[in-house]
């Protein structure tokens, strides 16, 4: 059995022939954005043996110098022999929030504590609760272990279409990851996991399907039919839980196949539907959640924004951690830049905030075209034959024209959703009173950035509200009052599902979005 040797780290048996990002993704040392398909060039490793054959899609992400260096994609490469490589610098834990905006309830007296989870696509939160007194006991985050199984949920879906055991490892996944999070709650608070009485979960659909072990395929391709509708429940000692066998691990609803029990949470929390006045909630990351009311009357949709916003899929992205830069300021010569760091450590990378504070700076200045054609400037040059805007140039980081390309997909995304249901219940942006951000990459980005980089109507300015977490803060009033628990259950039959892939004209709403005019 051939070995894998790490320099500095595990010597790890594999297969003959096993797929050498495979097998650092499943002892937890590596992940991609595109789930190891060759398309990301995040899983980039250095053989100690500069022979390891250079393939064409290696060449796309490095540069000769690198490729002399030893650098390959790992998904690319086989351990059909012992090998030894190291692998790059280790990225920092990741910020995540846990905590939202909060309701008072009256909660339904039960003695004991229990557990609310929200699953989101790139990080978990959790929180432990009294379940007499609602009072928050301790809490707990992490990355979702699924992030190298594919960063996206489209890609997560393939992954289980496309592995046999693909559904099953990633509900593994994320259930040890609620194992963890419970131990660790229950630590801080003094108490044990044998003790938890009930648990709720708030997830997008997809996530919700794999926590289940239900199959999201139908998810992937019109007319987009979930496996299950209503709330999903699983006992507590399902494999992979470390609950009692009594405990019930209760799901949220989804208000569709992209609009999931997150969002449902949201809605709660934030009394969506008896708010006066036309408010828009949405919550941006990899998918793109949103809801419009005005007195009552509610429409939704969800569309595609992909890994980017969050700082995946970009030449110099990386998740928020330290060292990430989270905010750019162009200097008043406009040949500078001033970054911020989190942690205020040694830039490393750009995070989403940082790469929409950047987008909106460039745009601002008109080094970025309406079109999203990086233009000829000071900080601007070339490597090999494509443009880049350099924001440090001693650590070689930089904006690639391929990367400002993926934030247009993104935000055209985001802002023709937006506009869609403007449309569809009959408003213009200057009539929607205010805008409830939710989601931690929202919480950390400026409303400036969010308009300037063209996600939002320049409309909405001076009407955004951040509130947080509101997914898990949304279990969390589940896991503390039925009358709530029923209240979710109603909210599908009262929400109208926008398919936008099959609204007319949907195409051309998107075109005129993706412009920074």
């Amino acid at each position: 059995m051939p070995k894998l040797i790490i320099s500095g780290g595990p010597v790890l048996d594999g297969a003959d022939r096993a797929n050498i990002y495979q097998l650092l993704a499943d002892h937890g040392l590596l992940d991609a954005a595109c789930g190891g398909c060759g398309r990301c060039g995040k899983c980039g490793v250095i053989f100690a043996d500069a022979n390891e054959p250079v393939l064409a899609d290696d060449r796309k992400f490095f540069c000769e110098e690198e490729l002399a260096a030893g650098w390959r994609l790992s998904c690319l490469h086989f351990l059909d022999q012992d090998k030894v490589i190291a692998l790059p610098r280790k990225e920092k834990a990741a910020r995540t929030m846990d905590s939202g905006l909060w309701k008072e309830i009256v909660p339904d007296r039960a003695w004991g504590i229990g557990l609310a989870v929200d699953i989101g696509t790139t990080t978990l939160a959790a929180s432990l609760l009294d379940l007499a007194s609602g009072k928050r006991l301790a809490g707990a985050a992490r990355l979702n272990s699924q992030k190298s199984f594919g960063q996206d949920v489209i890609t997560r879906i393939d992954y289980a279409a496309s592995h046999r055991d693909g559904l099953a490892k990633m509900a593994m996944a994320v259930r040890g990851d609620i194992a963890a999070m419970a131990g660790e709650a229950c630590a801080r608070a003094g108490c044990r996991v044998e003790d938890i009485k009930c648990v709720t979960v708030a997830a997008n659909n997809v996530m919700t399907h794999i926590f289940g072990e239900k199959d999201p395929s139908s998810l992937a391709a019109y007319p987009f039919t979930p496996a299950f509708t209503g709330p999903l429940q699983l006992p507590g000692n399902a494999p992979g839980l470390p609950f009692a066998a009594q405990v019930p691990v209760w799901c949220l609803p989804a208000i569709s196949a992209y609009v999931g029990g997150d969002i449902t949470g949201g809605m709660l929390v934030c009394s969506l539907d008896e708010l006066q006045g036309n408010v828009l909630f949405i919550d941006i990351g990899t998918n793109g959640e949103m809801v419009l009311a005005r007195g009552g009357e509610m429409v939704s949709c969800s569309c595609a924004a992909g890994p980017a916003l969050e700082g995946m899929d970009i030449s110099c992205g990386m998740r928020a951690a330290e060292g990430a830069i989270e905010d750019v300021v162009l200097g008043s010569d406009g040949c500078s830049v001033q970054i911020s760091t989190i942690g205020n450590s040694e830039p490393l990378g750009l995070c989403g905030s940082g790469l929409l504070a950047l987008i909106s700076q460039l745009v601002q200045a008109g080094i970025i075209a309406g079109n999203g054609r990086l233009q000829d400037h000071p900080l601007v040059d070339k490597a090999e034959g494509k443009k880049r805007f350099i924001v440090d140039r001693e650590r070689d980081i930089y904006l690639s024209q391929r990367d400002v390309r993926q934030v247009q997909l993104a935000k055209g995304a985001i802002l023709a959703g937006v506009n869609i249901m403007l449309q569809e219940i009959g408003l213009a942006a200057g009539q929607v009173d205010k805008v409830l951000v939710a989601g931690q990459f929202g919480a950390h980005l400026p409303a400036s950035s969010l308009i300037g980089a063209g996600l939002l109507p320049a409309a909405f300015g001076g009407r955004i509200d951040y509130v947080g977490n509101t997914s898990l803060s949304g279990a969390a009033i589940c896991l503390l009052s039925g009358e709530q628990r029923q209240k979710a259950c109603s909210f599908p039959g009262q929400v109208n599902y926008l398919e936008l892939s099959a609204w007319d004209g949907y195409e051309r709403a998107l075109m005129k979005a993706m412009s920074f005019c």
